[in-house]
């Protein structure tokens, strides 16, 4: 219906170490950064997750840690970080106009 064009990936090393800690994540507890945190609670929450290739070694735990990140609070780090980084902007941009003004 919709005509795509396709290239592969020359270099496909950042999918492998993304599944690798997706599965760190999920298999062993590991803490993600707000970024992984949110992939994985984008494709749990669309059902993909047990699609996965190579699959995580599914069971209870691995399904409630996903869970937990699709309904926790890994939002609120980056969100915050982003709000810092504005406000930051903000002051950057505010010192330059009044410097240029001043000259």
């Amino acid at each position: 219906m919709f005509p795509t064009t396709s290239l592969p990936a020359t270099d496909t090393g950042h999918e492998a170490e993304l599944r690798e800690r997706m599965r760190a994540v999920l298999e062993h507890g590991e803490e993600p950064d707000a970024r992984l945190a949110a992939i994985i609670a984008l494709i749990s929450a669309s059902g993909t997750l047990p699609s996965l290739d190579p699959v995580p070694k599914w069971s209870g735990t691995v399904a409630t840690r996903a869970k937990e990140l699709e309904q926790g609070n890994w939002g609120a780090s980056a969100v915050n970080s982003a709000v810092t980084q504005i406000a930051a902007s903000f002051s950057a941009a505010s010192a330059a106009a009044v410097v240029t003004t001043l000259s």
